[in-house]
């Protein structure tokens, strides 16, 4: 798409120099550590450790199948992509 350029005589410029700054790095750490706050609280009124441990003798006492193995291989699989996307994104965003 070419790009147009309009003769405003620095309206555009005055506008966005009037707009409140926003430190939008500190609100998405901040974000971060809150929600990093409420999973652990969550894990421990929820004893999350037990279920680990649960999870964990199952699994030891019923060996999955190949089916179970690949569907779980191809989940991780997909969840990776599209993690190293959003990172590769992110990095894009913030280097604008």
């Amino acid at each position: 798409m070419k790009e147009m350029k309009v003769a405003d005589n620095g309206f555009s410029q005055r506008v966005v120099g009037r707009l409140p700054k926003r430190d939008v790095r500190s609100m998405s750490r901040l974000w971060t550590a809150a929600c990093v706050v409420i999973g652990v609280m969550l894990f421990v009124a929820m004893r999350g450790w037990e279920l680990i441990g649960y999870a964990l003798v199952m699994l030891l006492n019923n060996p999955p199948s190949w089916q179970q193995m690949l569907t779980a291989a191809v989940s991780l699989i997909a969840v990776g992509m599209i993690a190293i996307g959003e990172l590769l994104a992110h990095e894009r965003y913030s280097a604008l």
